[in-house]
């Protein structure tokens, strides 16, 4: 049976309401790109990139051959994660044609997600 290396890489690039000055997310933002790409990884975890650095992490990654494994939120109530995202590498990987569930968040673990600002 043939095998198959796959790099994984995980990276919590800590929101864009998580830092000021020289830790804003306009002066951090293209060292988390540079991290990424640089990694080389197949598939990419990325943690805590809320809307608008969401947003543009999946452009940014997308001109440099990763592709957002876009999630299937249809049955997304409270206590789905909306800052998550998995991307894998166009070039050595492909979606096997279906969609990735968004996990809600475990009811133990629901204290301490704030669900009121998905952003």
């Amino acid at each position: 049976a043939p095998t198959f290396d796959i790099t994984v890489a995980t990276f919590n690039i800590c929101n864009t309401k998580c830092g000021s000055g020289k830790f804003a997310w306009a002066k951090r933002a293209p060292a988390v790109v540079r991290n990424i790409v640089s990694s080389g990884a197949d598939v990419i975890a990325v943690q805590e990139a809320d809307k608008g650095s969401g947003a543009w992490l999946i452009e940014q990654l997308s001109e440099r051959g990763y592709e957002w494994a876009e999630p299937d939120t249809s049955t997304c109530d409270m206590g789905c994660v909306p800052d998550s995202h998995v991307f894998y590498k166009r070039a050595t990987m492909q979606m096997a044609g279906f969609k990735i569930p968004n996990t809600p968040v475990p009811d133990k673990c629901k204290p301490f997600v704030d669900d009121s600002n998905p952003e």
